[in-house]
């Protein structure tokens, strides 16, 4: 059972199930990284890389939000693509919603179960998270040198291998996928909104997103900094991505970060 949830990840299997012009035309395939972000730094020197993608069976030291660590076992699906866009900061940050949507929209269609994202960056399946993404970027001399997009997916991971509040693919849905299919799917649907972002036509992404929202409509507790907030969640901003909460005094807010969104109610 493990060696087969833990099939083998070949770049030749990926390759011939995408249909790309940038993303994916360079795979590199690991057993076991640190962290499959830190890898894709390690060749963003060449621009030959803009596209490439670094995939891991397992992760030692998989990454998440601030400084948290994302449990990677064998089973799950890591790899991280990187980017050197011609796209400024906020169209970057746009970014990083559509490749949100690219998750769900990849599990959506090859599961058929349905999706949602709760922000800034975790996929939520049947109430508990199946995936999480992970942007870092890096500026030089007023531009941009490159943004790497990490993504985790539970996909054939044993349940007693990662957090109770989490879920795997295969145990939400009763199948068993080959991990490359789930990969190239994702990747297709990157591809296709990496070539909407250079060309400045990623706005119809923020629609795609609330639709998927886990928390809209909900009272939150949001705390950063030892500042807490109360509201109900609005959805996305469409002109930088930011999180857009009414206050319990009914002002509206926008949440760009945040330690800690908490549900506390429904809608008002």
């Amino acid at each position: 059972m493990i060696n087969k949830l833990n099939d083998m990840i070949s770049p030749e299997d990926i390759i011939s199930r995408i249909k790309t012009r940038k993303i994916g035309r360079k795979i590199y395939c690991f057993n076991e990284v640190e962290s499959t972000n830190d890898e894709a730094k390690k060749h963003a020197d060449k621009v030959e890389n803009d596209g490439a993608i670094f995939i891991a069976s397992s992760q030692a030291r998989g990454k998440g939000r601030l400084g948290r660590k994302w449990v990677s076992p064998k089973g799950g699906v890591y790899f991280s693509v990187l980017l050197m866009p011609r796209a400024g900061q906020v169209e970057l940050s746009r970014f990083y919603i559509a490749s949100s949507v690219a998750v769900c929209l990849a599990i959506e269609k090859l599961y058929n179960l349905k999706a949602y994202i709760k922000w800034p960056n975790d996929i939520i399946v049947q109430n508990k998270k199946v995936a999480g993404i992970l942007a870092e970027t890096s500026w030089g001399t007023g531009r941009q040198v490159y943004l790497i997009v990490g993504i985790g997916v539970n996909v054939n991971s044993l349940t007693g291998e990662i957090p109770p509040e989490s879920i795997s693919l295969c145990e939400a849905s009763g199948q068993f996928k080959k991990r490359s299919e789930l990969i190239a799917m994702i990747i297709n649907q990157l591809d296709e909104y990496y070539i909407r972002l250079n060309e400045n036509k990623l706005q119809d992404v923020y629609k795609l997103w609330n639709r998927r929202c886990y928390q809209i409509g909900l009272r939150v507790e949001i705390s950063k900094n030892n500042d807490i907030m109360y509201g109900m969640i609005m959805g996305v901003d469409e002109s930088s991505g930011a999180l857009l909460i009414r206050t319990d005094n009914g002002m509206i807010e926008n949440i760009e970060s945040a330690d800690k969104i908490k549900i506390i109610g429904n809608k008002r």
